[in-house]
């Protein structure tokens, strides 16, 4: 797995540039909509980053993170991922950036603001642990 470290860590560079931006966008409550949308994006670039680790190459070009947390546990480790919060920031990529009537408020974006924290620490602290677990096998 630790061969598969560079790409995981690119998506994950990735993440982080959502992140930025979605910081970014909190603060400026008429940007909100587009605040959801990287906060998405960021949750979706870990999951990814997490599978590139694992060594899958055919990583799925979906947004549901649903799916790729449950693609996550087919590699045999479970994140401890809420999938009702999965779920609300699966909607960010797509259905609320055409939807006229979506209006988030600053409550929402710090819940999705959270919920990439969550499925960050998840992603990497398991990332971390069997990185040291395949360094000491190696040794």
């Amino acid at each position: 797995m630790i061969e598969n470290l560079p790409i995981a860590h690119a998506w994950f560079r990735k993440a982080e540039k959502d992140i930025s931006a979605l910081k970014a966008l909190m603060k400026a409550p008429d940007l909100f909509d587009a605040a959801t949308f990287h906060a998405q994006q960021a949750a979706e670039k870990y999951l990814k980053g997490y599978l590139a680790f694992r060594g899958v190459t055919n990583i799925p070009k979906t947004h549901n993170l649903v799916a790729l947390n449950k693609l996550c546990r087919d590699c045999g480790d479970d994140l401890n991922l809420e999938i009702a919060m999965l779920s609300e920031l699966t909607i960010y990529a797509v259905d609320t950036r055409y939807d006229l009537d979506f209006s988030p408020d600053m409550n929402l974006i710090e819940s999705a603001s959270l919920a990439v924290q969550q499925v960050k620490e998840a992603v990497l602290s398991l990332v971390d642990k069997l990185s040291e677990e395949d360094q000491s096998q190696e040794n």
